[in-house]
């Protein structure tokens, strides 16, 4: 008997739909994952597919996440990097406000 577990990260699927929809919170996630992106179902289903598949017959007691990474990021450059993101966007904002 195998027994593993897939652990998916931000995924586009209707539980995220508001989170989505919201231009900000959306770019914000987006910004915070490693790959710069949502995932998407199919990347949640490749992994499903594969443990299910004799591809994996070695593999037990194993913990897959499917979060493009955003489970293994060291949290003081994620820190730094949010904090480096959040000015950007701010002073981008400030210049599209006095631009005008």
């Amino acid at each position: 008997m195998r027994v593993n577990a897939v652990s998916p990260g931000w995924i586009e699927t209707e539980i995220n739909r508001p989170l989505m929809e919201h231009a900000l919170s959306s770019f914000s996630i987006a910004s915070d994952v490693p790959t710069g992106r949502w995932g998407e179902p199919g990347d949640v289903t490749g992994v499903a597919v594969w443990l299910a598949s004799d591809a994996s017959a070695y593999v037990t007691g194993a913990n897959i996440p499917v979060d493009g990474g955003l489970s293994v990021a060291v949290p003081e450059d994620w820190r730094a990097l949010r904090v480096e993101r959040t000015w950007m966007r701010e002073t981008e904002r400030c210049l599209a406000t006095h631009s005008t």
